[in-house]
């Protein structure tokens, strides 16, 4: 909708992986580097891990762009197959057709056809995304089809794309084999503040942007200050902000804009990033200014109740009440003595001084 009004071709922020975006990056270009040496130097297994929302399925789509033509190649995208199921897709996506119904049968007619690309001296490798949600049968088939080999060279090349939980799960004792095997590994970080001002730019100019940059410097920053560079993130909150930005018919994305596009994205459940308790933290502090936030503040510098911290073992005791005076009455017994501002029944701001209060119920010394 907005592509005219920035002078755009394609839409830059779309949430498909497709590879024409892909910023090229000094880790995403060693990364690629590194998955195209093990294919072709016939490592056997190799483990893509990145966390939700990096780019793994992106970067697997321009992996397979950049494979030399002696290269074949299957991806497999759904993770939910059986060990048998998984035999058959292969075979289905390597354009090979299925003799018999059994995985002895469908396992022999795969294994043919490695033995007869291998005499060749063409290479064959699968891509497996989501690894994680895998069976462990359906990775245990996996494990098998690795062992296929001759005494030189290894016949299937295997990458593993998933998030942080498949390394946890090839830890465990029944999938040792398996991860044994794994001749390397590759990790998919966020990007940096650097990277995500690049990457913005980069998917703008792919889109067929011909001028300046619409997003202001800070709005890219608090892009990625929301974002923290994970580009999922980036692409919904720079589309919705592209988005605010032609319907208030805007050239320029400012961190209003940002904000107002994260807010859209939260939803009134609260949000990605915010956490638990958040919004009763954020009302409280909107009806005693800055009083409730320095509390805090404080309780957390001194540690949690029962905890001690300097010397000082603090117990922490019910509120005798709510409201301001509440707060300052914590305030005191925490041993505050600096000006708090707040808010008086009538809304009016205020300032007082709180006194150092040495009160023994709230803090005392341990025994020696």
């Amino acid at each position: 909708m907005y592509e005219a009004f920035f002078s755009l071709e394609d839409s830059p922020f779309v949430l498909t992986p497709d590879p024409r975006f892909l910023l090229r990056s000094k880790s995403h270009h060693e990364i690629l580097s590194t998955l195209l040496y093990g294919i072709t130097s016939q490592k056997g297994l190799i483990a893509l891990i990145g966390d939700v929302g990096t780019g793994k399925t992106t970067l697997c789509r321009a992996l397979l762009r950049e494979l030399p033509g002696e290269v074949q190649s299957a991806l497999v995208l759904n993770p939910h197959l059986s060990d048998v199921e998984l035999v058959g897709t292969i075979l289905d996506d390597l354009g090979l057709e299925r003799r018999g119904a059994t995985k002895g049968e469908l396992m022999t007619t795969l294994n043919q056809h490695l033995l007869a690309a291998g005499a060749e001296g063409k290479t064959v490798v699968v891509v497996l995304d989501e690894a994680q949600q895998m069976t462990d049968e359906a990775l245990e088939q996996l494990r098998i089809l690795s062992t296929l080999e001759t005494a030189t060279r290894k016949l299937l090349q295997i990458v593993l794309a998933g998030q942080p939980e498949l390394e946890e799960k090839l830890q465990r004792r029944e999938l040792r084999q398996l991860d044994q095997r794994i001749g390397i590994r590759c990790y998919l970080e966020p990007l940096s503040r650097k990277d995500t001002y690049r990457y913005i730019e980069h998917r703008l100019r792919v889109a067929g942007l011909p001028g300046s940059v619409p997003f202001t410097r800070a709005a890219m920053a608090r892009i990625f200050q929301y974002s923290g560079g994970v580009p999922r993130v980036i692409n919904l909150v720079c589309d919705r902000a592209l988005m605010a930005g032609f319907g208030a018919r805007a050239r320029e994305i400012t961190p209003a804009m940002v904000r107002t596009a994260a807010r859209n994205l939260e939803g009134r459940s609260g949000g990605r990033r915010r956490r638990a308790g958040a919004p009763e933290r954020r009302t409280l502090r909107r009806r005693h200014g800055s009083l409730f936030a320095r509390h805090f503040a404080v309780r957390r510098r001194i540690g949690r109740p029962g905890a001690t911290s300097g010397g000082i073992a603090v117990a922490f005791e019910p509120d005798p009440g709510n409201g301001l005076d509440a707060l300052q009455a914590r305030h005191r017994r925490l041993g505050g003595s600096r000006d708090v501002d707040g808010f008086d029944s009538t809304g009016v701001r205020h300032r007082r001084n709180l006194a150092p209060s040495t009160s023994a119920h709230s803090v005392r010394r341990p025994d020696p």
